[in-house]
């Protein structure tokens, strides 16, 4: 398996209350590493039209399953995150 050389919560990372129970926070180092994601679910969804129809008629979409054994290190780093 690859892995990324990427820290699982780098030093210094912020966390920005939204509300009481709420809070959210952005990981710069993985900004780069975008484009396999989402390259990887415009193919699943892709696959997913032809096997299945749209979950909304109306919505013309697809569901995206299973991205946890898809094998791709950018996901599973920003999963475990």
């Amino acid at each position: 398996m690859i892995t990324l050389d990427l820290p699982l919560w780098p030093g210094g990372q912020r966390i920005f209350a939204v509300e009481s129970a709420i809070a959210q926070t952005q990981f710069d180092d993985l900004l780069p590493h975008h484009g396999p994601i989402i390259e990887r679910v415009l193919q699943e969804e892709d696959a997913a039209k032809h096997l299945r129809p749209s979950v909304g008629t109306h919505l013309k979409c697809s569901k995206i399953r299973r991205p946890d054994l898809w094998g791709l290190p950018e996901f599973d780093l920003l999963n475990t995150r």
